[in-house]
């Protein structure tokens, strides 16, 4: 959904929506070293996905000249990514900026 603005006379396109987002794949790896080269044989490996589904609301803002147009749109996740996972006492959620070109090929 959107509503297109004329400023100075460029169109200027303000849209809103809702992204689905499909998780693949969400793992923990990393190890423990101290200072002084310290080593304390500590890794870790695990598998980390949680939630399948993100819908994220979006909004957007772009305009064009010709067939060239640019953008930038912002997206918030709705699904806390740690829901549910063993010793996850803080709240993820996915944030998205999108900068971007675009080309009319027709």
């Amino acid at each position: 959904m959107g509503k297109r603005f004329l400023i100075g006379g460029w169109p200027v396109d303000l849209m809103g929506g809702l992204d689905v987002a499909f998780l693949l794949k969400s793992r923990e790896k990393g190890s423990a070293h101290g200072i002084s080269n310290v080593d304390y044989h500590t890794e870790t490996d695990v598998d980390r996905k949680n939630i399948n589904t993100d819908l994220r609301p979006r909004l957007q803002l772009s305009t064009d000249i010709s067939k060239v147009g640019v953008y930038v749109g912002y997206s918030y996740g709705l699904m806390n990514y740690r829901k549910g996972l063993l010793g996850a006492d803080r709240e993820v959620y996915s944030r998205m900026l999108r900068i971007g070109l675009s080309y009319l090929l027709n």
